[in-house]
């Protein structure tokens, strides 16, 4: 993965956590799993753009691909029909960070397209699309304590 930071503005390029999982305000518990399937706990190969207007303030705009979490379709779970889609997935962010709280909230797009092909050779355009969305709202009062809490859509 490459990070590169020029204060104001940032770009990475590489497999990291997924938009929709806040690190900030992820469960901390025993298990690995950290909340799944509540929470999207995925790295995706990703291009990210983030803009800080104010040093507690990001917004972030996002192309994600697959590669470990496929979609399902025909043949199996394959990073296929995402490709045959031609878009990658869109995530747009928003982030609010201090010392007491953080705040985020994501709008991800993603379409998938099972085929191009039909088994007779025909041209197929049928298309799945969805909009996933969350919120993500943690209150730390001390080192010690916190609540967290999240909504996925």
């Amino acid at each position: 993965m490459i990070n590169v930071d020029w204060g104001g503005f940032k770009l990475m390029v590489g497999q990291y956590w997924n938009p929709l999982f806040f690190e900030e305000s992820f469960p901390k518990v025993i298990q690995y799993n950290t909340g799944v399937p509540f929470i999207p706990f995925t790295r995706n190969p990703q291009v990210r753009f983030v803009f800080k207007p104010a040093d507690n303030l990001e917004l972030n705009l996002a192309a994600l691909s697959q590669r470990d979490f496929t979609s399902d379709g025909p043949s199996g779970a394959s990073t296929e029909y995402l490709k045959n889609a031609v878009i990658p997935m869109l995530n747009f962010g928003i982030r609010y960070k201090s010392d007491l709280i953080f705040l985020g909230a994501n709008a991800q797009y993603k379409s998938i397209k099972p085929k191009s092909v039909s088994d007779q050779g025909y041209q197929i355009d049928n298309k799945v699309s969805g909009i996933t969305t969350n919120l993500s709202f943690k209150l730390s009062p001390s080192k010690e304590f916190f609540a967290s809490v999240i909504a996925t859509y």
